[in-house]
C-alpha cells in the first residue's frame, strides 16, 4: 500500500482534531492521502453510498455520555460491512475496545495517543485484513460452477441493499430467470450439455446485465440477479437485451437444445417492508415463460 493513493472517510466534529490528523497522515503516509470529513454518521452514510472510500476512521465521541457508544459503528458497520473500520475513542476503555474488535471494527485507538505514524499503520493493517476477509468471503458466496454469486452470497448482499434502499429510497429489481426446459436438455443431451448450458447461460447474464448488478446462480436451473438503480421502463430494455442474447445463442446451437426462459421479476423502491425471502417469493409468482426459437 506505500506510494498508493489512500482515500479516507473521518467522522469527526472537533475540526482542530481533523486538521491535525490531516496534517499528521499526509507527513507519513508516502503517497497521495485524501481525507475527506464529516461531522456525523449520518453524513458519512449518505457519502459512503454515492462513492468508494478505502476506510473509515470513526470518532465514538466520549463512550461515558452516549448510552450507546457503538450505535453509529454498528449501523453503519451493518450497511457497509466490507469497509474497514478504526474507531477513535476519547478514554482507553478496554471493555468498549473488546467490544468494538468483536462486533467488527479493525482496531481502537485512544485520541490524544494518536500520531500519524500509528494512524497510517492501523488503517494498512485494517485495509489488508479486510482485504483477506472480503476474499475469504467471497470464496464462500460463490458458485464453483459459474462464478457467479451463490444462493447465501446472492441473499446476504440482497439484504445489504434492502437495508441501504430503505435509507436512500434508491430503486431496486429483483430478477429471477429460471431455464424452463431444463429438465429436457438434461434427458436428452445428458449431464454434460446441461452443465454446459448453465455455464452459457451464466456468461449470457454477465453480458446482459451491468458489473454494478449483482447474478447469481440460486438453483440447479434457476439464476437471480438485483439491477440497482433500474426503474420498470429500463427492465423492458434489460430483459429486451437478455432476449436478443439468447436468441443469438439459440440461432448458433444447431445442434443442441434452443432455451426456453422463464422471467419473474419484483421491483423495491425503499418503502416497501419485505425483506429478502418475500422479495424471491414476489418474483417467483410473477413469472411467465418466454420462448426465445429462431
Amino acid at each position: 500500500m506505500n506510494g498508493q493513493r489512500l482515500n479516507i472517510l473521518m467522522v469527526e466534529e472537533n475540526l482542530s482534531f481533523v486538521r491535525l490528523m490531516k496534517r499528521a497522515l499526509s507527513q507519513a503516509h508516502a503517497g497521495d492521502v485524501a481525507v475527506v470529513d464529516v461531522a456525523t454518521s449520518t453524513e458519512a452514510e449518505e457519502l459512503l453510498s454515492q462513492r468508494h472510500f478505502d476506510a473509515l476512521v470513526l470518532d465514538l465521541g466520549s463512550a461515558g455520555e452516549a448510552e450507546d457508544p457503538l450505535a453509529d459503528f454498528n449501523r453503519l458497520h451493518r450497511l457497509f460491512p466490507y469497509l474497514p473500520i478504526v474507531v477513535l475513542a476519547s478514554t482507553d476503555d478496554y471493555e468498549l475496545s473488546l467490544q468494538a474488535m468483536r462486533s467488527g471494527a479493525q482496531d481502537y485507538l485512544v485520541k490524544d495517543k494518536v500520531t500519524g505514524q500509528l494512524l497510517v499503520r492501523s488503517l494498512r493493517y485494517a485495509i489488508e485484513r479486510q482485504h483477506m476477509l472480503d476474499t475469504m468471503r467471497r470464496l464462500a458466496m460463490l458458485d464453483e460452477h459459474t462464478g457467479l454469486y451463490n444462493k447465501s452470497g446472492f441473499v446476504t448482499l440482497v439484504q445489504q441493499q434492502v437495508q441501504l434502499s430503505r435509507r436512500t429510497e434508491r430503486q431496486f429489481v429483483l430478477l429471477l430467470i429460471d431455464i424452463e426446459n431444463y429438465a429436457e436438455i438434461t434427458e436428452v443431451f445428458g449431464a454434460a450439455a446441461s452443465d454446459l448450458v448453465i455455464a452459457q447461460m451464466a456468461e449470457l447474464l454477465r453480458r446482459t446485465f451491468r458489473s454494478s448488478d449483482i447474478i447469481a446462480h440460486l438453483d440447479k436451473s434457476e439464476f437471480g440477479v438485483l439491477a440497482i438503480d433500474v426503474e420498470a421502463e429500463n427492465l423492458e430494455n434489460l430483459l429486451a437485451r437478455l432476449q436478443k442474447n439468447v436468441l443469438s445463442w439459440n440461432l448458433q446451437n444447431v445442434e443442441g437444445a434452443n432455451l426456453t426462459l422463464c422471467f419473474g421479476a419484483t421491483q423495491f423502491n425503499g418503502n416497501k417492508r419485505y425483506n429478502v425471502e418475500d422479495l424471491i417469493a414476489q418474483a417467483r409468482q410473477n413469472k411467465t415463460i418466454t420462448h426465445l426459437n429462431p
